[in-house]
């Protein structure tokens, strides 16, 4: 190829390394591997995204050295989302779920490049961008992937028209809000590569977050103040106090008899409950 559309080899030497050491040096346990073999590749290729301009300024400068950073990033992104889903096919479930959230922050920081990349791609690598499409195309015929979409797309309308049946006709509120966000967290962690359903989930937590910040000035009793591991009557998962929007708070008197209330995970976890899904995200990232 002419054009400057770099194949990350250094990173294709640091995965093969990982894929022939890490998961040895940790006896496969791979949330071990994961954090200390994989992560500091997974920090490298995230860091490089900070030094990318904003997508409006790429966009307006049209700047073919942005392209170039773009296209290997875009490269490695590809790179280590595939090789990670190769990698870790069969593992057990709790690493799985390891693996799938860490997949999805990943597909979204792609498509964060990919927006930015588009129109530069178009301008200075016209022909390259033809046959990418064409082959896009042409893959997505001989792999029925087209087929595979109709099939998650399907599952992304089940999971919210579920939603809606049990909650459109209720009276909303905060506590009700909260609720549903934990149903379609639980829903998600059984279909965490629905990218759809991820991004749905993503957005309506932000929005409840805005939601959840107009209250916190109102002051809990001391005496809950120790109980900082907390659940809903009701529901299959607790909240830390790590800024869940979720995070269930004592507002009004009533609202004491509606939590259950832990000092520790453990005496959550011993009442068979999980952590969120979004206090799971959020650990990740801290």
């Amino acid at each position: 190829m002419t054009a400057s559309y770099a194949f990350p080899i250094d990173l294709v030497t640091s995965l093969t390394n990982y894929l022939f050491s890490g998961f040895q040096t940790h006896k496969w346990r791979l949330d071990q591997a994961v954090d200390q073999s994989l992560n500091s590749i997974w920090q490298e290729v995230r860091s490089k995204l900070d030094d990318i301009s904003l997508s409006d300024s790429i966009i307006s400068t049209a700047d073919k050295k942005e392209a170039v950073k773009l296209n290997r990033l875009d490269s490695e992104y590809w790179l280590f989302i595939n090789t990670m889903e190769l990698l870790t096919t069969g593992i057990n479930a709790s690493d799985q779920e390891l693996i799938d959230w860490k997949l999805s922050e990943l597909d979204e920081q792609r498509d964060v490049i990919l927006d930015r990349l588009s129109p530069l791609k178009k301008r200075y690598y016209s022909l390259l961008n033809k046959i990418q499409n064409t082959w896009h195309s042409c893959y997505s015929v001989f792999t029925l992937e087209a087929i595979r979409r109709e099939k998650s797309f399907k599952r992304v309308e089940k999971v919210l028209t579920d939603l809606l049946i049990v909650y459109i006709d209720q009276e909303p509120s905060k506590e009700r809000i909260q609720e549903m966000l934990e149903v379609l967290d639980e829903k998600l962690t059984k279909n965490p590569r629905l990218k759809t359903l991820y991004q749905t989930s993503r957005l309506l937590n932000w929005v409840y977050s805005y939601i959840g910040n107009l209250s916190t000035d109102v002051e809990e009793d001391s005496i809950y103040k120790a109980y900082t591991v907390r659940a809903r009557h009701g529901s299959n998962c607790y909240h830390l106090y790590n800024g869940c929007s979720q995070y269930p708070r004592v507002e009004k008197p009533e609202d004491k008899q509606t939590i259950l209330f832990f000092k520790t995970t453990e005496e959550a976890k011993a009442q068979n409950l999980d952590l969120c899904g979004n206090c799971k995200r959020r650990s990740k990232r801290q």
